[in-house]
C-alpha cells in the first residue's frame, strides 16, 4: 500500500478475457446440459424444469468443500492441559506489595503448540514450580469445551 502503482493493463485485460471465457463456456455448458440431459439425470420434465448449471469455476471450489468436509469428519479431539500463573509482587517483609493489582502480575505460557498435549510435560512443569517453594496452587479447573 506504500508503493501504489498503476495496475498493470496486460493482467487486467488477462482477466477480463478469463470471465468473459468462463461465462461463455458456462452458458453454453448448461444450457446443453439442461436441454440434453435433464430428463436421464432427474427423470423428469415439465413446468417445473430445473436446470443443470455448469462453471468451470464450480469444480475447484466443490473440490475446497469436499476437503473441508473431510477436515471436519475425520477430526479427532486432543486431551490439553495448560498452566496459567499469576505472579504477586512482595515487599521486603514478604507481604504483598500495596498498589499490586492482579493484571501487574499475569504471565502467560506460550507453547508451539498453543496448548500442552502432553500430560507428564505439565506435571513436570507443576511439579517444579511447586518443589521451588515460591509457588502455591490456587485452583484446579477441568473444563469441555466443544466448537
Amino acid at each position: 500500500m506504500q508503493n501504489l502503482t498503476d495496475p498493470n493493463r496486460s493482467l487486467a485485460e488477462a482477466v477480463r478475457v478469463r470471465q468473459e471465457i468462463d461465462l461463455r463456456i458456462g452458458a453454453s455448458f448448461t444450457r446443453f446440459q439442461t436441454l440434453n440431459f435433464r430428463d436421464i439425470l432427474l427423470g423428469f420434465s415439465g413446468p417445473n424444469q430445473q436446470v443443470l448449471s455448469y462453471g468451470p469455476c464450480q469444480f475447484p471450489t466443490l473440490g475446497f468443500i469436499v476437503d473441508r468436509f473431510k477436515q471436519i469428519r475425520d477430526f479427532v479431539p486432543e486431551k490439553f492441559w495448560t498452566i496459567n500463573l499469576r505472579y504477586q509482587k512482595t515487599s521486603k517483609s514478604g507481604r504483598p506489595a500495596s498498589g499490586t493489582t492482579k493484571e501487574d502480575g499475569d504471565i502467560k505460557f506460550e507453547w508451539a503448540r498453543d496448548r500442552i498435549f502432553d500430560k507428564l510435560t505439565c506435571l513436570v512443569l507443576y511439579e517444579r514450580c511447586l518443589d521451588a517453594g515460591k509457588a502455591k496452587v490456587v485452583d484446579i479447573v477441568k473444563s469441555k469445551r466443544i466448537r
